[in-house]
This record gives structure tokens, sequence and C-alpha cells, in this order.
């Protein structure tokens, strides 16, 4: 029996749902025959359904051959697996009497009826009966003898099945027959689990080289080509690769609608997988294909390269509408004949992190995406890692020999030399095979291996060619880690460990290649014993300086030694930590370390350690660190709750406030609801679950259940150092613990209530308050009992008595408890409360006396209408005043809140202006209120007296004189130039009061808006004297040169020659102390050219000198001449003709762009104009060519230099012919150092990106 063919008797097996499928797919076929497409085929079968209870309905909408049963464009076919007689037919095509209607409506097309019958099996006298009586049921229609009608039996329905191959493997699996084992049609090719989502992930990760065409990273790109290739190329296309990497999925995705290309016919696809041993075997498969002549494409997976180049032959001996796809994990180069070869590669983790994702749910996030990167693109791989988890603890073990055999030796003979160099050379992360590094990494590694050098660089490119290794440069790599990963460990079995730790102790780069491999390796005890050998007397590992390098690499593998190692440097470098500027290595080693659950309590001890010690620098971020360690997720530890919250617990209860404070930072952490952070985070090595533990559902509410008893139960009971800290904990965290954990409401509410009855919890109120007021504004629905607790709990916490009511509003934010987001209507409802408060404070000296350095402490927004309730209506505000005045000096030197001070005076100017001025009287007289005088000031106009007062306050050193050089430049205080002038002397002879010198005239400047052209003299010497004292004596940074550059842009605006020298002389002498730097002042050197451009050029290129006072080009290039106007400049030159040849080596020729370090391809106005008016046009030129290498740089210098090249080039058409003729002269050697710089570049570059590693 032909292996197309099916026993016709067999087909009354099928059911009528799978008869349907068979002749649906019969017409798709031959409709993608007829070049149309399986979408012109609708079934289902429904009786009720639109098509008019027809089982299968053909409406072609693209070409259309008349060929077998579909002989008419338009086909209806009613499916039947009994036997239809003649009197049946009738009552199937007319049901109460009535022709159907979709019969109809395809007679009035022209098209064709057919009925398929499984249960008939007809003589020709018996298929003419039946006819004739479809024909009957027809005959009163006015197109029934346009109608084309046929009957299909058993018979027929074989045949039919026998020039479709696909469809007839696909009925075979479907009756169990024997023949065609092993050959599927289009399907799931890819072994994708039943019920999974077999989608193409579409991502980066694959690089497809097909052919002479560069290389195509995007996959339906890809597609789109190698179904060019089936279609018109060769008939022989090869898909090969490394196994795993997708290929055959690759294969199916050619069948589907996937790119711009038309996919291929799925009623063309023969599949079988070699390793499913198929009957018949690929070679009688394709024989009889092309024995049939009609279209197919054989695709065979798993395909030798013998079986290819057969099968090809063949194909290629008789051409035809055959098409052979062949896949196999074959990555040699060579191309077999009549083949069109695809090799695959994988360039990246994104398409097997997908498919980890979608397929193993119980993998973390984390896991998924190392797992992936581990693989490096292979999808089997990355399964068998997975897969291996449970039992190896370890994303990078994996226990498939078959797998590994598959991947390493690739059907070719095997090689006990070759397997022991691999071993070896995996142990490294990366080798150098030119033997350029010493020692020489070949030789040492050979030594290692017993094999010589020359066979280490041979085994070596083997792998190379079977795609086991990449390339870069002079330096290799075994890939991917997962394979290597495996070698190393056979290595470290096979060789003693003495002999591996020994010799690399000595070889740096080496020895933290092998760290790096080391630390994939946490769960083999040799990786473990060679880390420790280290860590004994005369190792790398050893004393107060190991190679810390390493030690991060490999602490994971020891992780209680490698504690004592940090702890040990901790105490040693703790005497002088700004010598160790490593800290952040610490705290990454021991957060590594506080991954174990049982290693945790001694890493935060040992972060708690080192935050104590270094709490003055803060690039150790060991506080950042520990905090993380106790989020909810992103912790990057597997400690549970009970674990954490005991260590938490140790430290909020200590004896010590450094210990409390890190407690209090865990709790908080702990209980965020949000926002984690996973900076902390290590992914360089093969320990699961890098995210830390991942609570769910119950884990989660426990979580926070215990947090929240901690948090109450230390609030209430704990030391009384750290209970406020606490609860100012809770309070910021409790809003986002009752949206997020509803079933914990309840015990939030208890716990609220707990601690408002011990002390009436205002900061929590308010967290709560704010809450209810942020869902309502967004639409958020609470469920009515959640609101009603919410509301209930709202209004009970309400402080009521009066210390309760004032510290409310010290804590409070903004107003957000109520519907109207208007700022000025909350901050006049905030000063009514402020008013109202500060009376009843008056009223109660006592609770006054209670609170009020809570007032002068507390650190939120001024309380300045406190100050005015204070006074309004106090029949006492005497005993007020004494009051706040004595709970103020009792700390004066503590910051302070003073503004209610103000509010307080300014009333009593109003209500009682003698007691008001007595006040002052006694604040000028106390030496702790006199130096903060300008709190006690009257608001407006100062008196005469008053402003002498000020004068003579603002120049003593106790007086905190930021708070007075305000009074320069505020309108209301309506000062004249000679009252400014006095007061910024007197604040000028202070320390810093240079600064505030600055900061009131550029406020002057800023208030006054150009009102006037001119400041008087005696107000722009003061400026001058303020910026030449900062030059002098202060260390200035960007802002402070923004500040002096504005004061002399005003102070300067009638150029004053006398103040412009001392300016530049106070600079160049600074210069001078700093090795000729200006960088620190460039914009007060940039407001000085501008403003007196010949006393600027006459002190920088003074008489007599060769060159410039101060250098020019700083870091940046960036050149204070620029801002020289160009008229003055020429003046200047011309008046000493000796003068030009000093200036044109500093001027830039090249425009600027908005940033500082843009140049425009342009020769700028300055130099262009310099260089027109110059005697010497020759000298000139060839000083721009001289500015084309910059000093300083980012990218490519030799990109700058060919950009600045090109901008001198555009004066090849210059008029003077001295200028042609130099710049003809001096570039071809310009570019020729440019061509040796960029060369320079290349090979720089190229040693630096193409290393595995630094």
């Amino acid at each position: 029996m032909p292996i197309f063919d099916i026993p016709s008797n067999r087909l009354v097996d099928l059911s009528d749902a799978d008869l349907r499928e068979l002749i649906a797919r019969l017409c798709e076929a031959e409709r993608e025959r007829q070049g149309g497409h399986r979408n012109e085929v609708r079934w289902g079968g429904s009786q009720t359904a639109a098509d008019g209870g027809l089982d299968v309905v053909v409406e072609p909408t693209g070409p259309f051959i008349s060929a077998g049963p579909l002989a008419r464009r338009d086909v209806g076919i009613q499916v039947k697996a009994a036997d239809l007689t003649p009197g049946a037919i009738a009552t199937e095509m007319r049901p109460a009497g009535k022709l159907r209607p979709a019969i109809s409506a395809i007679a009035a097309r022209g098209g064709s009826y057919l009925i398929a019958s499984a249960g008939a099996n007809c003589s020709e006298a018996m298929l003419k009966r039946r006819v004739d009586a479809m024909r009957e049921a027809v005959a009163d229609d006015p197109n029934g003898t346009r109608l084309e009608l046929a009957l299909l039996d058993r018979n027929a329905i074989s045949r039919w099945v026998s020039t479709h191959p696909s469809v007839a493997a696909w009925l075979r699996r479907r009756l169990n027959l024997p023949i065609l084992a092993g050959w599927q049609p289009f399907g799931r090719w890819s072994s994708t689990p039943e019920g999974e989502v077999d989608d193409l992930i579409c991502e980066e990760g694959l690089v497809f080289h097909i052919e002479r065409r560069a290389p195509i990273r995007n996959l339906p790109e890809a597609l789109d080509e190698i179904r060019k290739l089936v279609r018109d190329g060769t008939s022989a296309v090869r898909i090969a690769g490394l196994s795993g990497i997708g290929k055959s999925r690759i294969a199916q995705a050619l069948f589907e609608p996937i790119g711009s290309v038309s996919a291929l016919p799925v009623s063309h696809a023969v599949y079988t997988d070699l390793g499913h041993s198929p009957d018949p075997t690929p070679t009688g498969m394709l024989e009889a294909l092309i024995e049939r002549g009609a279209p197919a494409v054989l695709v065979v997976d798993n395909c030798p390269p013998d079986t290819h180049q057969a099968l090809a032959r063949k194909l290629a001996e008789r051409p035809g509408a055959v098409r052979l796809i062949s896949v196999e994990y074959d990555v040699r180069s060579d191309r077999p004949e009549e083949t069109d070869v695809v090799r695959v590669e994988a360039e990246g983790s994104d398409i097997v992190e997908a498919l980890l994702r979608r397929r193993r749910n119980d993998l973390s996030t984390g896991d998924a995406r190392r797992l992936a990167e581990l693989a490096q693109g292979n999808a089997r791989l990355g399964f068998a890692l997975a897969q291996a988890i449970p039992q190896t603890g370890s994303l990078t073990a994996f226990n498939d020999a078959a797998l590994f055999d598959r991947l390493f030796w690739q059907r070719e003979e095997r090689n006990e030399e070759l397997a022991r160099a691999a071993e070896v050379l995996s142990l490294v992360y990366s080798f150098e095979v030119d033997g350029d590094e010493q020692p020489d990494e070949l030789l040492f590694l050979g030594s290692l291996a017993e094999l010589s050098r020359r066979a280490m660089h041979r085994h070596a490119s083997t792998l190379l060619d079977r795609g086991l290794a990449q390339a870069r440069n002079r330096w290799r790599a075994v890939l991917p880690h997962a394979l290597a990963n495996r070698l190393a460990r056979q290595a470290l079995r096979s060789i003693p460990f003495r002999n591996i730790a020994d010799g690399f102790a000595d070889k740096p780069r080496l020895r933290r290649s092998l760290a790096r491999r080391l630390s994939y390796l946490h769960d083999c005890e040799e990786a473990r014993r060679i880390v420790t050998r280290w860590m004994e007397p005369g190792g790398p590992l050893h004393g107060p300086a190991p190679d810390l390098q390493v030690l991060e690499a490999v602490c994971h593998l020891v992780p209680e030694d490698a504690l004592h190692v940090v702890n040990a440097m901790v105490t040693a470098i703790a005497a002088a930590p700004e010598e160790f500027p490593h800290l952040d290595s610490l705290t990454r080693m021991i957060a590594r370390i506080a991954h174990s659950e049982v290693m945790f309590p001694h890493a935060c001890e040992s972060l708690v350690s080192l935050a104590i010690a270094f709490d003055e620098q803060r690039a150790s971020n060991a506080d950042d660190v520990l905090s993380s360690l106790f989020g909810l997720y992103l912790s990057g530890t597997l400690a549970k709750t009970e674990a954490r919250v005991q260590v938490a617990s140790q430290y909020l209860l200590a004896n010590d406030a450094n210990q409390n404070s890190r407690g209090v930072s865990m709790l908080k952490s702990a209980l965020r609801t949000g926002h984690w952070s996973s900076s902390i985070l290590s992914f360089d090595d093969a320990r699961p679950d890098s995210f830390g533990w991942e609570p769910r559902g119950a884990q989660v509410e426990d979580w926070f259940s215990r947090w929240l008893d901690l948090a109450a139960e230390t609030a209430l009971a704990g030391p009384v150092e750290v209970r406020d800290s606490v609860r100012k904990a809770l309070s910021d965290e409790i809003d986002g613990i009752w949206r997020c954990v509803p079933t914990l409401r309840s015990k939030v509410n208890a716990i609220a209530r707990q601690l408002h009855e011990e002390t009436p919890w205002v900061e929590g109120w308010h967290a709560l308050r704010r809450m209810r007021y942020l869902l309502n504004k967004r639409g958020s629905e609470l469920s009515a009992e959640g609101s009603a607790l919410l509301q209930e709990l709202v209004d009970d916490m309400a402080p009521t008595d009066l210390s309760a009511r004032v510290r409310a509003e010290t804590v409070r934010g903004w107003d957000l408890d109520s519907e109207d987001d208007d700022h000025r209507a909350a901050e006049a409802r905030r000063a009514d409360r402020l008013e109202l408060l500060g009376q009843e404070l008056a009223a109660s000296p006592d609770v006054l006396q209670a609170i009020g350095r809570d007032l002068f402490e507390h650190e939120g927004r001024p309380l300045y209408s406190l100050g005015i309730g204070l006074a309004q209506g106090n029949r006492e505000p005497r005993r007020t005043w004494e009051i706040l005045r004595d709970l103020y000096l009792s700390d004066p030197d503590k910051p302070q809140q003073v503004g209610f001070l103000s509010g307080l005076l300014h009333q009593l100017d109003e209500s009682s202006p003698a007691i008001a001025e007595s006040i002052r009287a006694e604040c000028r007289a106390t030496p702790g209120l006199r130096r903060i005088y300008s709190v006690f000031l009257p608001k407006g106009v100062l008196s005469e007296g008053e402003f002498e007062n000020v004068v003579e306050i603002a120049g003593e050193a106790e007086t905190a004189a930021w708070l007075l050089h305000d009074i320069a430049w505020r309108e209301e205080r309506e000062l004249n130039d000679e009252q400014r002038v006095r007061l910024l002397r007197s604040l000028s002879g202070r320390e810093g009061g240079a600064f505030l010198v600055l900061d009131a005239l550029k406020m002057l400047g800023f208030v006054e808006k150009s009102s006037r052209d001119a400041w008087p003299k005696d107000l722009n010497a003061t400026g001058m004297d303020a910026v030449i004292a900062i030059i002098t004596n202060e260390e200035i940074n960007s802002n402070i040169d923004h500040d002096m550059a504005e004061t002399l842009s005003y102070c300067m605006r009638d150029e004053s020659s006398a103040l412009a020298e001392r300016c530049m002389d106070a600079i160049i002498a600074r210069a001078a102390r700093r090795y000729g730097s200006t960088y620190d002042v460039e914009r007060t050197l940039a407001e000085l050219a501008r403003k007196a451009p010949k006393i600027f050029l006459s002190r920088l290129f003074p008489d007599g000198e060769d060159g410039p006072s101060i250098r020019l080009r700083s870091g940046l290039d960036r050149d204070c001449l620029i801002h020289v106007p160009v008229n003055p400049l020429i003046e200047w030159c011309r008046e000493d003709p000796t003068r030009w040849s000093k200036v044109a080596p500093n001027i830039s020729p090249f425009t600027r762009g908005s940033q500082d370090n843009d140049e425009v391809r342009e020769i700028s106005a300055q130099a262009l104009g310099f260089l027109n008016a110059a005697p010497c046009p020759e000298e000139i030129v060839e000083a721009y060519l001289g500015y084309l290498a910059p000093t300083s740089w980012s990218g490519s210098r030799a990109d700058i230099m060919e950009s600045r090249l090109k901008s001198i080039e555009t004066l090849t058409n210059h008029p003077a012919p001295e200028v042609r003729h130099t710049i003809a002269r001096l570039v071809p050697g310009i570019r020729a150092r440019i061509a040796r710089i960029r060369q320079a570049e290349q090979e720089e570059e190229r040693e630096r990106d193409q290393r595995f590693e630094w």
C-alpha cells in the first residue's frame, strides 16, 4: 500500500467531529495547493450556525483552479459519518420540505454542494441514485441547474486524503495506523507541553546568519528570509545551531503568520524527528513526495549531516515542488552541497527568560533571569538547570548527561584529552591565548591539565569551532556558563585542590578569574577548600589587606570565615577610615553573606558595627544596606519573619543609642508596603532566590502582624529614648498597611488606640486623616465596614487637650483633610488655627511652660501665627515672654524654631508697643538673645535708632548674621544706599561676611530689576571688596563663582578701572598659589572679560612676559578669552605689535554650543575677526591649528580633532594667500597625526571591549 493511502474501511471509526475536521483539512490543503489560504475554509458543524447548517464552507478570495472535489469557487459540504440513502438525502437537503437557504445561495453563485459520507461504500449505480436524489432536491430552485452536485463516499474521501501527505499523516495519527509512525502534520514540533502557551517569543537574543546576507537579529525578519529560501532557493534549507536554542520552534514558525512574507502552507508540512525512529525513513518519505509531484515541505529534525546530504542530493536529482528543511545541532562552518544554510546563534537571554517564566511558575523573577543568563540563550539548558534546583540548591548544576553529550561532543568522536583541556580551561572565567600576559596563561593551565601549551591552544580552538567558547581578540571564555561550571566541577574533582589553590595564589589576574568561576560553585566542597586555603597565613585572603575583588566573589562559599575576615578588616581600619576607600565593597560582601538565614544575624551585627564605626563616612552605605535587608521584598536574604524580627528587637531594646537608631531603621523598612530597593542584590553567583525570600498570601499577613506587634511593644514599653522614633516610624507606614493588608485593619485599629491612649498619637492621627483624604480624592473605594472603621478611628484619635492640639499642629503637614485644594485657603486655615491655639496657650501658662521647648525644637513649618495668637488679648504678655525667654535660653545653642517669637513681638507692636520695645531692649542686653536680634525687629521701615542697633549687632562675631543681611535688599525696609553700605560693611568685617554681602547684592539687583543704570561707587566698592575677599581667602565652588560673577555684573555697570584691576590682581595672585589654575573662578573671569576687556587683557598678558599670567586652557577647554569682545581685543593688540603673537595661541577658534564643550563646525566670529585684522595671518592660522588637540576630552580625541580641523579648513577660501598656504602646508601632517591617534584609540578600545573581565 502506498504510504499516503488510508484504508477506506477505517474512516467509519472517525467520530462526527473528527470526520468534519478531516474534510475541513482536505479543503484547506486544496486551497493552499491552488495558491489560496486556509482561512478561506470555515467549518464547525453546528446546525444552527450562520452557514445554514453546512459543515464545511469554502469561499475563496484568492486564485482559484478547478481541481478535485472543489470543482467550483464556492463550495458547501455536508459531512455525515453514516450512510445516506436517497430518501435520507432529500430530508437532509430539504428539512420540513424546503431547500436549505444555504444551498440555494450556493446555487445562485453557481457553486458546488457536496455530501461527504464515511458510511457510504457505493457502487457506480448506488452513487448515481444518490446524486439523482440530490438533483431532485434542488429541482424547484430557480438556480438548481447551475449547482454542481456530488457525493463523496469513503473511497473518494480516502483517495482525496492520499493526495495530501500532511493530512494523511494527521489522519494516521488520529486512527493509530502503523504506517507513517513518527511523522506529523503541522503542529507543536518543539515539544511544548499540552496546555501550555506555544506562541512564538519574538524577543531579542538570536542572530541568524543566512548565506552572504548581513546577520539578522530580528526574528520576524529572519523568518521572512528563510521562507524566501524555501520557496526560491536550492530546494534544501538547513537550520543549524547549538542544541536548545529553539531551532525546532523556528521551523514551526515558518508555517505561522509571523512576519511580512506569507507563511509556508500548513498543509504542505510533513514533519519528523529522527530521534523518534520514523517509518518510513526520511529517504522513503522524500521519494514518495517526489513521486506524487505535488507541493510539499519535508521537515526533518535532529538530522545528521550525512542524512541531510543524502536527502539534498536526491532532491537535486529530481527538482520539483518538494522542499526540504533539516534541523540539526551542527555548528560546523562547512556548507553542504545543494543547500542553503541558516546558522542560528544565541546572543542574549531574553527569549529563554520569557520561556522559563511562561512554563515555570515556581521560579522567581530573579531566578528565571539568572538561569537564562547562565544558559546564554539555550532554552533546553535553561530548563535542565531549573529542573535540578530542588536537588542541587544551585542555579548552575544540571545532571542531564545526554544533554551534556549533545552540547559538548556534538556527534563527534569522544576525546579524553579534549575533555581534560576543556575542564581546566573552564576553571577560569576567561583566559588569554597569545602569551602576552605574564605568566603565560595557557602554559600554566596546561600544566594543570598535564598538556603542552600547543595542545591547550588546539583544544581551545576546537571548543571555539563547536560554539562552546567565545573569542574576543586574544581572550577566550568557555560558554555557556552552565556548561563551563559543569566542566569546572569535574576539574576540581580531578586535580588536588592544593595544586589549584597554590598555583593560582600568586597570579592576580588568573586568581580573580578563578574566583569568578568559584562564585558559581557554592555547593562544591573542593571550591570551598580552595577558598579556605587562601585564607590561611600567606594566602591572598589572609590578613588586614586581602584581595577584596577575590573575597567579594567567593565570600558566600565560606560565609562564616569570610565574615571573620571582614570583621578583622573593620577593626583594623576603624582608626583611620579616611585611608580605606573600599567600604562599599565590605557592605556588599556582608550583604551577600546575609543571604543565608543562618548567617543573617551575624551579618547584621557586622553591618551595624560597620555603620557605627564609619558613621560620618557616608560612602560606606552600611545603613542603607542594613535597611534593605529588612524589606518585605528585594531583601536579598532568605531569613524569614521571625529571624528578622528577633534581630530588630535586639537592637531596638539595646542600651545604646546608635544600636537603637539601627533598630528603628530595620523596623521602618519592614513596615514598608512598597518602593523596595534592589541595589544591594547580588547576581554574580548561582544561589537560587537572589531576590531573597518572597512571602505570599498568609505569609505577608503574618509578616506585618509580627512587625506591628514589635512596633507596639517597643512604643509602649521599650526604652524611653526610642519610643518616639518607633511611634514616628509606625505613623509613616500605617496608611500603607491599612490599604494593602485589609485583614490587619482591626489590628491596626487596636494598636492605634493603644498608642493614643498611652500618649496622644498625633502623627498616627495625621497619617490616617491623610490616607482618608487621598482615598476620597482618588476615588478609591473602601468597603462600608472599612470606611466606618477608619472614620471612627480618626474621630476617636482627634486630639482634645491643648497640648495635644498644639503638638498636632507642629507635626502637621499640608492641609489635606478637606476637599479644598487651594493652597492659600489651606494656609489661611492653618494661620487661624495657630492664632486660636496661641490665645489658649497665653491663657494657660502651665501648658506653655510644659510644651514650650517642643515649640522651639520642632522641625516642621513656621509657627509665626502662633506667636500672634500668644499676644492677642493677652493680659500678661510680659509673663508669656518670660516663659518663652527662659525656655529658649535653657539651651540656646540647639537649632531652634523661633519664628513664633517674631509673631509675638509684631503683635505686641500693635497692642502693647511699650512692652515690645522693653523686650527688644532686654534682647539687646542679653547675649543669648542679642545674637538672634533680627527675630525681634519690627516690621517695615526701621527707625534710625533701630537701624543703628542692627549695624552694631551685625558686626559682632556671635551674631547670627545671616538673619540680618536681607535687611539690605528687602523693599519694605526702605534703606538708602548709604545705609546699605554701612550695614554691608559691618557684615563684611566678620567671618563669612563676604558671602552675605554677595547674597545681599545679588538679591538687591534682582529686586531692582535694572530700575537704575548703576549703583553708587561706595556700593560698587563694597561688592567688589567682598568678591576680592572671597578670591583671596576662601574656597570657591561653582555656586560661589556664579554669585561673584553676578555681583560683578551689577557693580561694574559703569566700568571702574580701579575695581577691575584689583579684582584681576586678586585672581592672578590666587592662580599663582594654584599652579596657574583658575577653574573655580571661570564665570568671574568671564564677567571681567566682558565688562573691562582692556584691563583684563593687560593683566592677562603683561608687557615683557612671553605668555599669559594664568593657565587659560583648563581641563574642560573653557577659555575666558572667548568672552572678550572682538573689537576691544583688536584695538588692544594694535597698541603693541608683539601682542598678536601672545594672544593668538590662547584664542579658541571654534564657536560654542549651548553647553561649554559643544563645538559647532565653524570658526568663531572672534577668531575670524582677529585673523582678518592681524598683520601676520600665517602666524594666527598656525596658532589656531595648534589648538586642534584637546587637553581633556570624553569620547574619541581623534573625532574631536577631525571636527576641529574641518572648521579650520573652511579658511581655504580665505582672501589672504598666507592663510591658504599655511593650511595647505600643515594639514597633511595634522591628518597623519589624527590617523595615528585614531589607530591608538581603536587598539585601546579593542583591548578594553574585547575582554570578558577586568
